[in-house]
């Protein structure tokens, strides 16, 4: 069997896990990569894939915190359990169900206060699905109720105004036009482009049924104001009616488990076990990117750039020789702030 090289294996690895492969490194004998333009700078080089860094260290950290937490509530349920099973004394039994819940549901409200803290804690690119995106706020997926692809495929044509408060918390109102007969995917792409200013997208669930995504900060917004008027076909006529948006149930609800009983320490265990799977499933994708940042990171601030670096410098000289407001525009906010003694420091150290 022969084996492909190393970075094609790891292309290959990150293309089958659904990752996104953003380029291969180019040839040692590749020419240097041309500089960009001018505007900007040296400022910017590095500056977005150290955010993806600090964000993915965030999250991470977030994660393990809740998989040790996790792993702490499973023995001790599973302690409560075989300690349930062996007793035979009901009177015992209740006395110590009475007396050992008591710390187990301290444990679980303090995971349950650590998973209410998600936002905030993991950076903001973590959501309630525990997916993460390095590039995009977490999202809340919703649904909305009385917006059925098949029931608007079936119905007669109808203008619907969708109202709801943007992304700067002023109302928009915006149409859809729904059309018989038109396919789901046009259907989606229809409310998709009209929600977008809001801040709001449209696709598909895994059933193909309509799902709406909105940034995290966003939602509590579209929640509350979420309303459609129709022509009075599916919808009302005349004026806008407030319609319930449902949030996409989260990938853990402590706030559900309970350990006053035998079943629902049970059902509190089998809870705790798929969530560690999933929370281990959310660390292997934040360690991929971050893996994928640093690399990028590295390579930035690697030999390999130093061609690019040389060969900007001379632009950069070639261009304060020339006269004209373009070349003095794009030359002066990099020179503004540089005094003498911090150009002979930077001289000394090199």
């Amino acid at each position: 069997m022969q084996l492909a090289p190393l970075g094609t294996r790891n292309a290959a690895a990150s293309v089958a896990s659904g990752d996104t492969v953003t380029g291969t490194p180019a040839p040692a004998s590749a020419a240097p990569r041309r500089p960009g333009p001018l505007r900007g700078g040296l400022r910017d080089q590095g500056g977005q894939l150290n955010q993806q860094v600090a964000s993915a260290q965030q999250a991470m950290n977030y994660l393990d915190q809740l998989a040790d937490q996790l792993q702490g509530l499973k023995l001790r349920l599973s302690s409560q359990l075989a300690q349930l099973a062996r007793r035979q004394d009901e009177a015992a039994t209740a006395a110590d169900g009475a007396a050992q819940p008591g710390s187990l549901q301290d444990q679980m409200r303090q995971l349950e206060a650590h998973w209410r803290a998600r936002s905030t804690q993991a950076g903001g690119q973590l959501d309630s699905q525990l997916g993460y995106s390095d590039s995009a706020p977490a999202q809340q997926r919703f649904k909305v109720r009385g917006l059925n692809l098949g029931a608007l495929q079936r119905s007669e044509r109808e203008n619907l105004s969708v109202a709801v408060a943007g992304g700067d918390g002023k109302p928009k109102t915006v149409s859809v036009a729904v059309e018989p007969r038109l396919s789901r995917q046009a259907l989606v792409r229809r409310f998709d482009q009209a929600l977008a200013p809001a801040g709001i997208r449209a696709g598909t669930d895994a059933g193909g049924e309509l799902l709406f995504s909105v940034p995290e900060p966003l939602w509590p917004g579209v929640q509350d104001t979420l309303a459609i008027k129709g022509s009075g076909v599916i919808f009302p006529t005349g004026q806008l009616h407030r319609v319930k948006a449902e949030a996409e149930p989260p990938a853990l609800g402590p706030e559900l488990w309970r350990a006053d009983s035998t079943s629902g320490l049970r059902n509190s265990l089998q809870q705790v076990m798929v969530a560690l799977d999933r929370v281990r499933a959310a660390q292997d994708q934040v360690s991929r990117a971050l893996t994928r940042a640093v690399q990028e990171l590295t390579h930035t601030n690697g030999p390999e750039n130093a061609a690019w670096a040389e060969a900007f410098s001379e632009q950069f000289a070639n261009l304060g020789e020339q006269a004209g407001y373009q070349s003095i525009s794009a030359v002066a906010p990099a020179l503004m702030g540089i005094s003498r003694d911090r150009v002979l420091a930077m001289l000394s150290e090199a």
